[in-house]
């Protein structure tokens, strides 16, 4: 009995015949009545609705009226509402889960593919844990929310396969029944059980392959005599899922930062040498102040050893040495020289981490928008100018320390090589050279161009961490796994998953 009411509702809900030109789409949200989740999930609700509406990819039924009837026949394990989906004929469910944790809300996001090559498993799970404290604005909570939705879809469509099925126009021409412009190559296949007749659901396999152009095939390769209405295409959305990425991107560039240009990096020329200079002193008070006592640990195991050289540098000029007529090594002659890059310059990295990643954690939870981030001739500038600076100024500290001792490694010996050593001479009261490796030097010059050339091609490329920083729960777990055959039997299998 209520399989036919469920077949009744569903000639209200959806105007799509059952292959549809689109795929169609279910979205059901189940959570609790308090207050806080409630509002949190009609936000996640209208996300998700209005981002799945801006792809144009599926027809999504009515999701109120879809809610009020699982509700009312109590439908709301996920054994009835894959039976539900399959009998009508729907092509996914999305489904999400809001729980109150005390300090944080965990929001689960699944989706599950009914058609083919799915048959009711789950396609992606995107779970999240984040802070309340950042939930208290509503317009905050609204971006956030927003923003992993995007990510979620952005990583289904990555993922996601829809099925295509091929029909015969009124000339006699074969195309695909799908309501977007597709071109290319495609395997086509065909479901073994013929013998259930209505039931899209079943074993499939290969049977040839088609040339589309513009959804007409003009050419075929078959294992079978003829293609029918049922056999079937699959097609990937990877263009859709990159272009959410990049559009979710730039939206958030824009309300989290200030419009950037070029200005903005020549205070940052203006103010590199003085930054540089203080850098000593600036980054640490300045990671304790923020309380980033990782930052400020990270500094201080990456950098001791350059600042140890630049004292030694400033502190052993070799004027003093020329004045006191003593021998002057090339290791102290490189030693001066890479304590003025590092004074100069080269701190100007570290100054980038301090500031950066402070403004980049606010930012991502959308805290005000932000001057002077987000410019990628400033990214470029402090790649060129010092050691990962470009990558601390994007928020990336690993890529940023990588590059920082690739630099400071490949410069110091440079320029170690290029130092011609002095050896004073008591017979003509002067100083003599010592000859240098050409040769050596000039490919350690090459090595250091090639690292920082690629750096900044690197930083280019490089978005801005923005994301917004609530967590992916990462726990053991042992879940059970409940999915349909083809004979709409429900079977369960236990899994153990690590998420992270």
């Amino acid at each position: 009995m209520k399989r036919y009411l469920f077949i009744i509702l569903l000639v209200f809900i959806i105007e799509n015949p059952l292959y549809a030109s689109k795929p169609l789409l279910g979205i059901i949200g189940f959570d609790s009545k308090t207050p806080g989740i409630s509002n949190a999930s009609n936000i996640l609700e209208r996300h998700v609705i209005d981002i799945v509406n801006s792809t144009g990819i599926f027809d999504v039924i009515n999701t109120s009226l879809l809610k009020h009837e699982l509700n009312k026949f109590k439908c709301l394990d996920e054994g009835c509402i894959l039976r539900f989906a399959m009998e009508a004929g729907l092509h996914m469910i999305i489904r999400w889960h809001i729980e109150d944790c005390g300090e944080d809300l965990i929001i689960e996001l699944k989706s599950y593919g009914i058609c083919a090559p799915y048959f009711g498993r789950i396609i992606y799970k995107y779970r999240i844990m984040i802070p309340l404290s950042l939930s208290g604005i509503s317009t905050r909570l609204s971006h956030i929310l927003e923003e992993h939705v995007s990510h979620f879809f952005s990583r289904l469509l990555q993922k996601y396969t829809a099925q295509i099925f091929i029909k015969r126009e009124k000339n006699g021409v074969l195309a695909l029944d799908v309501h977007e412009f597709i071109t290319g190559a495609f395997t086509l296949y065909r479901y073994d059980n013929a013998a259930i007749k209505e039931d899209p659901l079943g074993i499939f396999k290969p049977i040839g392959k088609l040339w589309v152009k513009e959804n007409i095939v003009v050419k075929r390769e078959l294992n079978a005599e003829a293609i029918s209405s049922r056999d079937f295409i699959l097609i990937s959305y990877n263009n859709q899922s990159r272009f959410l990425k990049d559009f979710y991107y730039g939206r958030k560039k824009e309300i989290v930062f200030e419009e950037s240009s070029g200005a903005d990096t020549f205070l940052e020329i203006l103010f590199t040498p003085i930054a540089s200079a203080l850098m000593p002193v600036i980054a640490p008070i300045g990671y304790y102040t923020y309380g980033d006592f990782r930052g400020l640990s990270l500094w201080i195991a990456n950098t001791l050893p350059y600042l140890y050289i630049e004292y030694y540098g400033l502190a052993n000029r070799p004027e003093d040495f020329r004045d006191d007529k003593r021998n002057i090594s090339k290791n102290t002659l490189a030693c001066n020289r890479f304590a003025i890059y590092m004074l100069f310059c080269g701190g100007i990295s570290l100054v980038a981490d301090l500031f950066s990643h402070r403004h980049l954690a606010l930012s991502s939870d959308y805290y005000g928008r932000h001057p002077y981030m987000g410019n990628k001739l400033s990214a470029a500038y402090l790649s060129l100018v010092s050691g990962g600076g470009g990558h601390f100024y994007r928020g990336y500290r690993s890529w940023g320390y990588l590059y920082f001792h690739l630099n400071n490694i490949l410069l110091y010996f440079t320029i170690r090589e290029f130092s011609r050593g002095e050896r004073y001479d008591i017979s003509t009261n002067s100083y003599n050279k010592e000859e240098i490796n050409e040769e050596k030097g000039y490919t350690l010059l090459g090595l250091f161009g090639c690292v920082k050339i690629m750096e900044i091609i690197h930083v280019l490329y490089l978005k801005d961490n923005i994301r917004n920083r609530g967590i992916l729960e990462e726990c053991l777990n042992l879940e059970p796994e409940i999915y349909l055959d083809r004979e709409m039997n429900i079977n369960i299998n236990a899994k153990y998953t690590y998420r992270f």
